[in-house]
């Protein structure tokens, strides 16, 4: 498939711009090395990381593709291509816990705060426009066609471990989140023991199934994607051939 490459890097600087800036953000108000590792229990914030990792390994190979290859031609893309599905499944886990669950209480706690304003555009990068733009990447440049049937596997088998890190973190009595007049030694209401009781270990199996749902919607749109680049890669062809077939004549 023929892209603009000049498109494709405008596009994905841009991602990867707002995706740096939105991390170096985040961490600007820590203080302390404790602040530092709060913070990286966020599950945005590892979400986030990881796929600012691949935005700006694919804006830095679409760079050296154009000075090597030209403007037009195929687009790179990662060269492992399980990890780079994965990190999409967990961007888009992020994209809707945060607007279904969280959205609405973490507005109304931030828009009461000193620099809410930019708070709140923070969160808007984090949860909504890195994810979107990272999915967006994934649909329209990354190869298809994934059949690695570890992949649900791979994806749920780290959230047992962090919810079990977290539960361990608590141990050390540091409060996570100051909203208002709810302080707690978890990142998300819905993980707080304290609040919940043992209830809220329910999260993991709630989790596991969303998880598995979306790798295994994420497997079925790839392949659909990928007859579809099939068909574009053909039907090129054929225009190819029947061009040379028109310029011999």
């Amino acid at each position: 498939m023929q892209h603009d490459r000049n498109k494709v890097l405008i596009f994905r600087g841009t991602a990867a711009v707002i995706s740096i800036a939105a991390i170096v953000y985040t961490f600007l108000s820590v203080k302390t090395a404790m602040d530092v590792a709060i913070r990286l229990c966020f599950f945005t914030e590892q979400s986030n990381i990881f796929i600012c990792v691949f935005l700006v390994i694919l804006f830095i190979k679409t760079i050296i593709d154009r000075v090597k290859l030209g403007r037009y031609g195929e687009i790179c893309s990662i060269k492992h291509r399980t990890v780079h599905f994965i990190a999409v499944i967990y961007i888009t886990l992020t994209f809707f816990v945060f607007a279904i669950v969280l959205a609405v209480p973490v507005f109304i706690n931030t828009i009461k705060e000193e620099g809410a304003v930019m708070s709140i555009l923070n969160s808007l990068c984090l949860h909504y426009i890195v994810p979107v733009m990272a999915i967006i990447d994934w649909i329209k440049f990354a190869p298809h066609g994934n059949r690695s049937k570890e992949i649900p596997f791979i994806a749920i088998s780290y959230f047992p471990v962090y919810f079990v890190t977290l539960i361990i973190r608590a141990s050390s009595g540091v409060p996570m989140v100051h909203y208002g007049d709810y302080v707690s030694l978890y990142p998300y209401p819905f993980l707080d023991i304290n609040l919940l009781g043992w209830w809220s270990l329910l999260v993991i199996p709630i989790v596991i199934v969303l998880l598995a749902t979306l790798a295994y919607g994420y497997m079925k749109f790839d392949g659909y994607l990928y007859k579809r680049q099939q068909k574009q890669k053909a039907e090129f062809s054929e225009e190819t051939v029947s061009d040379e077939q028109n310029q011999l004549q």
